[in-house]
C-alpha cells in the first residue's frame, strides 16, 4: 500500500521507539525489530537491552522474555505519562 508497516529505534541498549501499523501486527514485525536491536547492543558495553513501554505494550515485551521491573511515570510537559520499565539480558 505505500505505507509504513513497522518502526523503531535504539540508543545504546534503549529500545526509544517501536511501532507496527496496526494491519501488520501479530506477523512477527516487532518481534524482528527486537531481534535485530539485540544485534546491535554493544556487548562490551552492555549486558542488558531495556525499554519503558506504555503499559498496554508491557506483554509483547514480556512474551519476548523481558523482565518487568516496575512502573516509572514521566513529566511530559505537565502530564503524567504512566511507562513499564522493562529489561533483558541480551545474547
Amino acid at each position: 500500500e505505500g505505507g509504513i508497516t513497522g518502526l523503531g529505534g535504539l540508543d545504546l541498549n534503549e529500545i526509544r521507539i517501536l511501532f507496527v501499523s496496526p494491519g501488520h501486527r501479530r506477523h512477527g514485525i516487532g518481534r524482528a525489530l527486537v531481534m535485530h536491536f539485540e544485534t546491535m547492543v554493544p556487548p562490551i558495553l552492555f549486558k542488558d537491552i531495556f525499554v519503558y513501554s506504555m503499559p498496554g505494550a508491557a506483554r509483547f515485551y514480556r512474551s519476548l522474555g523481558f523482565q518487568e521491573r516496575g512502573a516509572v511515570v514521566f513529566d511530559t510537559y505537565g502530564t503524567p505519562m504512566e511507562t513499564v520499565f522493562l529489561t533483558r539480558t541480551t545474547g
